[in-house]
């Protein structure tokens, strides 16, 4: 294999190694006897229409409760901890559950396989299949193509049997561990063979293999097959789609062609720049032509620069085989880092998002959309002279927030963040038993951090209605079904204040609470526990929108070092030291109320106070060390005063 590089018309100071398209696999779990497993069956049929050999290799795991299960297809179900049917597993990470329509057309599984498809890997995976009298012998040929400094991954081949009886097809008749994958080095090899006994009953010309490499985390890493290629066939990849820069950054990016079929092929490459805003530019070989053989890669720069402006910038780079018309398209996004509110779309392939951008657009907030199937979410270089909003919409999809998610908005938060989530049983799959994500640490997020309490997953009500007096949705009232929403709303959940910090703000027709807010010394957070995209008139989204940021961006009582002050009362600290912290007040009132709060807004302690000024002490020799919030209170006045206790 030879690479060839394809040099843009901007310079460049360095071409880096190459990356490989990472290839993807389908692990189903099911069943002979599971019915709304045959939905599960049509979608991947679909998706396998649509992505050819090498791209898609799709492989079934039948339960031993029924036909064609074995203790090995046992051990693979329980691998992935699968506890209903039918699921499937898209290299080891992303799992879709359950079936119906939208399943049995391949539209769940659509957006996870493309996504997954634009991503790159270092490895490369050639399969062989010989057969020879009853014995199958498998050859793996496992290539580098820039250095890999992780552990040793392992290598697993499935011997798979198509078209086995009606609708039983990528039937799993072994699958075994074959070894580690030792190499570590660009442009090394190693070769792995397995031998496999046939069964008589099984059909030798509908055998396949099917190798995959697999991390001790479960992230598959490449996957080949000995299925023939397609003559004509080619991926485009990137190392990055989507990133946030200041407004005088420039965004630059490597972009790879490979030609994956099995006969030479000529390429126009084009870039469709209309997705910027006035006075954005991009760079990139435009109407470029480049010939690769079979295994040939390109290697290309894109560059996109907002020149000062705020906002977000789209472009697309689209490549066209010139013998099959076959074109690939890649969608790059750029984020100015002083937007006013960043939308993190994890909708699962949904398009939700425009929802909040009419509704955004409308009130005249600055915004950018981070698609998660473009590429992992990030706090790193937003603005140091705001907290933008974050608006996290996640649809109904599974798991609605990851721990990385979780961990994520804990420290956004702690830092004085301002966050509106939404989305269709999230309580339920943080905090219900029958979830699989519900651990202790998702609970506690959901208890600590959004300060909700999880009810019911389904309210069986789609009337909502807001609360008296509350400054967010004093006298709204809008439907979650019909109109021109979304009308998805399944499951929207039931959900109450966790402690004192949270107040309800909308409640269905019933009563049951729908939506809180909740506020800390650090932090603001608006929580929907149902999809804001669901809501039925354009004018009470962007009223609700509106109001809600409104709020959110309302000064905190501790954010980042700007403490509030109010001049009718005084705070000081006179001794911190031995376990005791004494403090002096004075307040307007006869009475008042001293609290210690950690950074996530837990009352740590609290006295009441006598006016109109006095010296209180607090024993805080077993509070652990860190960051923590004095609030002074008296009728409507307040201030607030921050500690650091060292070790």
């Amino acid at each position: 294999m030879r690479r060839a590089v394809l040099f843009s018309a901007i310079p460049l100071s360095l071409i880096l190694g190459g990356l490989r398209p990472k290839n993807v696999i389908a692990e189903l779990a099911t069943a002979t006897w599971c019915g709304w497993c045959h939905d599960a069956y049509a979608g991947l049929e679909v998706m396998k229409d649509k992505y050819p050999p090498p791209d898609l290799s799709c492989v079934r795991y039948y339960a031993s409760s029924g036909n064609y299960g074995t203790s090995e297809t046992d051990a693979r179900i329980s691998y992935y901890g699968v506890t209903g049917f039918p699921t499937c597993i898209f290299n080891g990470t992303e799992k879709v559950v359950g079936g119906g329509t939208l399943t049995a057309t391949g539209e769940r599984y659509d957006p996870v396989i493309s996504s997954l498809l634009a991503q790159g890997t270092p490895f490369w995976i050639n399969v062989e299949l010989n057969i020879s009298g009853n014995q199958a012998t498998v050859t793996v040929k496992v290539k580098l193509y820039e250095d890999y400094s992780e552990s040793a991954p392992k290598l697993r081949v499935a011997l798979i049997e198509d078209n086995v009886s009606g609708v039983h097809t990528n039937v799993t008749r072994r699958i075994v561990t074959v070894g580690d994958v030792n190499i570590s080095k660009e442009g090394e090899e190693q070769v792995f063979e397995e031998n496999f006994d046939i069964d008589p009953e099984w059909d030798k010309d509908n055998l396949h293999a099917v190798a995959f490499i697999q991390t001790s985390t479960k992230e598959i890493l490449q996957v080949g097959s000995s299925y023939p290629r397609l003559d004509y066939h080619h991926r485009l990849i990137a190392r990055k789609r989507i990133d946030r820069i200041s407004p005088s950054e420039t965004f630059s990016t490597f972009l790879y062609l490979t030609n994956v079929g099995s006969k030479a092929d000529d390429y126009t490459i084009t870039l469709d720049d209309s997705g910027l805003p006035a006075g954005w530019t991009a760079n990139l070989n435009n109407g470029t032509q480049v010939s690769l053989e079979p295994d040939e890669e390109a290697e290309f720069e894109l560059r996109i620069n907002p020149n000062g402006n705020t906002g977000q910038g789209d472009v697309k780079v689209r490549v066209f085989s010139n013998s099959s018309g076959e074109e690939k398209e890649l969608l790059f996004r750029v984020i100015t880092n002083d937007v006013d509110c960043n939308i993190v779309d994890d909708d699962g392939g949904e398009d939700f998002e425009k929802y909040f951008t009419q509704a955004l657009d409308s009130i005249g907030k600055t915004y950018g959309v981070w698609d998660l199937t473009m590429g992992e979410f990030h706090l790193d270089n937003l603005s140091s002279n705001k907290t933008p909003v974050l608006i996290w919409s996640c649809g109904w999809s599974f798991p609605s927030l990851t721990k990385e998610d979780r961990n994520l908005l804990k420290d956004y938060l702690e830092h004085g963040g301002r966050l509106f989530i939404t989305g269709q049983d999230i309580g339920w799959d943080l905090c219900d038993t029958d979830s699989e994500n519900a651990t202790y640490d998702a609970k506690q997020f959901y208890h600590k951090y959004l300060h909700a309490n999880y009810i019911a997953d389904d309210a069986d009500n789609t009337s909502i209605l807001g609360v008296p007096g509350d400054p967010i949705t004093d006298g709204m009232r809008f439907n979650i079904a019909g109109g021109d929403g979304a009308n998805n709303q399944e499951y929207p959940s039931i959900i109450e204040p966790y402690d004192d910090a949270a107040s309800t703000i909308l409640t269905y027709s019933t009563g049951d609470g729908a939506a809180i807010k909740a506020e800390t010394d650090a932090y603001r957070v608006v929580y929907l526990a149902f999809g804001y995209e669901a809501i039925d008139n354009f004018f009470s989204r962007k009223k609700l929108l509106e109001k809600s940021l409104a709020w959110l961006g309302e000064p905190s009582l501790g954010m980042s070092e700007n403490l509030l002050r109010d001049n009718t009362l005084t705070l000081k600290i006179i001794n911190l030291n031995q376990g005791i912290l004494t403090l002096l007040y004075s307040i307007p009132y006869l009475k008042g109320q001293l609290n210690i709060y950690d950074v996530v807004g837990r009352k740590i302690k609290g006295k009441f106070i006598s006016g109109p000024q006095g010296k209180i002490d607090f024993n805080i020799k077993e509070l652990p060390p860190g960051c923590y919030f004095i609030h002074l209170k008296s009728g409507e006045s307040r201030t607030i005063s921050k500690i650091i206790l060292m070790q």
